[in-house]
């Protein structure tokens, strides 16, 4: 059963240390956030919607070969946790069980600071619209999408800036 089984722990390994940058990203991320800056984070976020899909790509590739795994072993369906409940108890289950953990903790912990992530974001934007409004700004004065010739026709926020 090893040899059939390394594919599968190459995919979760390889899934693992892509989840792992993904949370190093979020992190860097909450850091910016939490010293109060307020930047353009669309790099960022072009970069965690790469790896996404990356991580979407290894988990249909997961996904197949746990079903090859229980084609060849002609098992009822199974997913990838309760597939390591079949391999026999020595050295290469302990090491499924790890990688499962390490999956498992890796996932909830993105899930954790990209939460928190967009929570410190709405703060700030709310922070924001509260000091335009002390400025006697409404929307349609910080309206970045009109059109506009003139500088008197453009939004007032940045009229006060230029």
């Amino acid at each position: 059963m090893d040899k059939i089984l390394e594919p599968l722990k190459d995919v979760v390994e390889r899934q693992v240390k892509l989840l792992e940058v993904i949370k190093e990203l979020e992190k860097s991320k909450n850091d910016i956030l939490c010293a109060g800056k307020f930047i353009d984070f669309s790099s960022f976020n072009q970069d965690l919607s790469t790896m996404i899909a990356q991580n979407n790509e290894l988990e249909e590739e997961r996904e197949k070969v746990v079903q090859s795994i229980q084609q060849a072993y002609h098992m009822d369906r199974k997913n990838f946790s309760s597939l390591i409940d079949c391999i026999p108890d020595d050295p290469s289950k302990r090491d499924f069980e790890c990688l499962y953990e390490r999956l498992k903790k890796e996932v909830g912990e993105i899930k954790y600071l990209s939460k928190i992530n967009q929570e410190l974001i709405q703060a700030a934007l709310e922070v924001i619209d509260l000091s335009l409004e002390q400025e006697g700004l409404g929307e349609k004065d910080i309206d970045y999408t009109q059109k506009s010739e003139t500088k008197k026709d453009k939004p007032l926020l940045i009229n006060k800036l230029i």
